[in-house]
């Protein structure tokens, strides 16, 4: 379970961070199994075809990123709740690229499926570090579950999880 905020917290100080997500490929096969789809419908995942003939490949920010919990059996998820007393780790979001480092190092032999990807609060002045580029604009939750409506609507269905 994730570090509840505060109830005085202001979103305004985590204007920008990291999250550690499933690759496309790795999300891709991981619900096309639930759908059995074997037609197009919108980009949800087909059982018939791999990822890489998937018209859309979704890059946003529901793509089941870690998120810091001292109940996970997940290594890098104890990690994140450990230094999400100090303020590095808000949700799941990493303030520090040193700390993304140290949660992929933690993934072991997982790490592969997982990268890291830079987001920013829309109205934040936070310039992108070095190595990450300005993809677009998508309508989600910036804390909690990151939780993505054109996600939702047209790739994965999270709401039937």
């Amino acid at each position: 379970m994730a570090t509840p905020l505060p109830l005085d917290y202001k979103l305004e100080i985590l204007g920008s961070g990291f999250l550690v997500v499933l690759r496309f490929d790795e999300l891709y096969e991981k619900y096309a199994p639930r759908y059995q789809f074997t037609r197009d419908v919108y980009a949800i995942p087909r059982v018939d075809r791999s990822w890489t003939a998937c018209p859309v490949k979704y890059r946003g920010t529901d793509r089941d990123a870690l998120d810091n919990s001292e109940y996970s059996s997940v290594l890098a998820e104890l990690f994140m709740e450990e230094i999400a007393a100090e303020g590095r780790c808000i949700d799941g979001l990493l303030r520090d690229s040193e700390d993304v480092r140290e949660v992929l190092r933690l993934l072991e032999a997982d790490a592969g499926r997982y990268e890291p990807i830079w987001v920013r609060q829309l109205g934040s002045r936070d310039n992108a570090p070095d190595g990450y580029r300005f993809l677009g604009i998508e309508a989600s939750y910036f804390v909690g579950d990151h939780f993505s409506a054109s996600c939702d609507c047209m790739m994965i269905r999270n709401l039937i999880r």
